[in-house]
This record gives C-alpha cells, structure tokens and sequence, in this order.
C-alpha cells in the first residue's frame, strides 16, 4: 500500500517565483501535476534574465551583486547563491568577490550540490547554448541507456528539473545569467513565455528591447563613425534597425504607458511617437522648405508632423540640455 501526499505549500519562494517555476516545470506533460501555495507574495518581478557579451561575465556578474548590495538596508546582510552547471563556472576571482560586497553572503555550487538549500538570491550562472550550457547538451554514453530508465520524449526533460531545483533555492529573486549572442533555450523560454512575468535587461543595465517586426532581440551594435544602433537579432532575415535615443546614445526610447503619443528613453528624454508605425519615433530633420520631424526609421518609414504642432516637439528635453545630459549607466 502507498499513498502520495502532494506538499504544495512552499515557505521559501515569494508568488513571482514559485508560481513562475511551476509552470516551467509542467511544460514537460509528463511531469506530475501539483498545485503551489505560497505564503509570501511580492508585486516586483522576482525573475530577471541579463545579458553579457562574450568576455565580460565578470563585469556582468558585478553589477548583478552590486544591485543586491544595494538593496541591502541598515547594517543587515543579505545571502547568494551563485549556481553553476558545472564546477568551472565558479567564477576565477570569487575570493575578491566576497571582500569587495560585505553586506554579501557568496556562495558557489553547481545545482546538483545546492539541492536542499536557500538563499534571498540566487544567481544562474551561463545560460547559454553550448555543450557546457544550461541545458547541457552532453550526450550521455550509450552504455548508461542499458540501466537507466527509457528516456523520455520531452527535450531537456532532466536538465528542466534541475533548472527548477536552481530556481526554486531562492527566497526573493532568480537572474539568469547568459549570454546575450547565444543565450539557452531555458533562458529564451522565460523572457518569450509572458506567463512567467520575466524581466529581461540587457547588457547596459538598461530593459532589452524587442523588434517590432518580428519580434526578436534588438541588440546594442556601433557604426564605423562610432555611433549607436539597434540591430535585430534575426538581421540576415529581418533587417530592422533603429537608431539610439539621440540625447545618450545608448538605448531605444519606448512607450509612455500614460501617454500612447509619446515614447521616453532610460536618459529621461521624450520624443513624440510616430504616427506611421508602431516603434518609432519622431526626431528633426531639415528639409527644403525648413526643419521638420519625422521618423526615426526613415526612409523605410515615410512618418512625419510639423515641428510647429507643440505636441510633436522634440520632447521634454531642450537643446542646451541635450548637449549636456549623460546616460545612466547600472541598473
């Protein structure tokens, strides 16, 4: 005789991330149902995906810790869990890091290891889409198929659970890790999936924008002259561009959620939002009866107002400030 008593009730994660891993975890149909009841709720996204280009996980990883230090109040202390697929992606200057964040608790181990363990935040390190990523895409010996159970007809079915054992060992927030050129497809499932409520920053700091054409990554790329654009991921298929906001020159004005004629950028600049499409906006251009605005994807856009309409204005950010405003950099 048997009986199977299902604990849904979780005392560890807040909504926003075990109701999120739940849902990661039955996308395998075969996975067995169950129900989570959490005792904690937040209404700040507790997931976040961040970029880092290739070479600078390091940086990446510093401002990922910095941001959690700095939430940090009063002289109480907060732990971590930096969890990696593999031992050798515990990062080559750990030791420095544990110094230079006081107000830190480091840890690092590989998922297997942290299996029973929490902590207020954990790290997914290397996300990416290699044979060492996560998933991993070893293939396991032929041998072992002789003794171990039928594999299942689910992708990444194993490394699925071992991906929500990592997520699941948090208390307040999950950040994934990966690779901005390569990320995994775990990685590319939370940020596609607007079920799992995932934020998504890129390398800057800064939200990652997508492509209003079909709906890829734009990424952060820079002209022979020097200059800012965004490029979409899928360019040999797509080819959408934009050009970066003109007053920091480092990220993409998006919509004003209180003002759907107007797009805002991470600066603080305002700019009047296109009328022709859906993801530009209007910047000056003289033409040959004066100046005028028009769209930012011209000439693939033919969107234009007059510069004297005051609602379509270059926006709250005037000519002597424009000259003098820096971007913010963090998150």
């Amino acid at each position: 005789m048997h009986q199977t008593v299902d604990l849904g009730r979780t005392f560890r994660s807040v909504d926003k991330i075990a109701l999120p891993a739940r849902s990661f975890i039955l996308q395998n149909p075969s996975q067995i149902q169950k129900r989570v009841v959490t005792a904690d709720t937040t209404d700040a996204p507790a997931i976040r995906v961040t970029y880092y280009s290739g070479g600078k996980e390091r940086a990446a990883l510093a401002s990922i810790l910095e941001d959690f230090e700095g939430d940090v109040a009063g002289g109480k202390s907060s732990s971590v869990l930096l969890l990696g697929r593999y031992h050798f992606l515990r990062p080559d200057n750990f030791t420095q890091l544990k110094s230079c964040y006081p107000r830190l608790s480091i840890r690092f181990l590989t998922v297997h290891a942290a299996k029973g363990l929490e902590a207020d935040h954990v790290v997914i390190l290397g996300a990416t889409t290699s044979k060492f990523g996560f998933p991993s895409e070893i293939v396991d010996d032929p041998f072992l198929d002789l003794v171990l159970p039928e594999p299942e007809d689910f992708d990444h079915a194993e490394e699925r659970r071992l991906f929500y054992v990592a997520m699941t060992r948090a208390r307040k927030t999950v950040t994934v890790s990966a690779s901005r050129e390569k990320p995994s497809v775990f990685a590319r499932e939370l940020v596609e999936n607007e079920e799992y409520g995932v934020f998504e920053l890129g390398c800057s700091g800064v939200a990652e924008h997508r492509c209003g054409a079909c709906g890829g990554r734009m990424l952060e790329r820079k002209s022979k002259k020097g200059a800012t654009f965004f490029a979409c991921e899928h360019r040999a298929l797509c080819g959408e561009t934009l050009r970066a906001c003109i007053v920091c020159n480092s990220d993409l004005p998006i919509p004003d959620k209180m003002d759907p004629e107007k797009r805002g950028c991470s600066c603080g600049a305002e700019f009047a939002a296109c009328p022709g499409c859906s993801d530009g906006w209007l910047v000056e251009r003289k033409g040959r009866y004066g100046p005028f605005l028009s769209c930012v994807k011209y000439p693939s856009c033919k969107g234009k107002e007059s510069l004297n309409r005051p609602e379509t204005k270059r926006g709250s950010v005037s000519r002597s400030k424009r000259r003098q405003r820096k971007p913010k950099n963090g998150l």
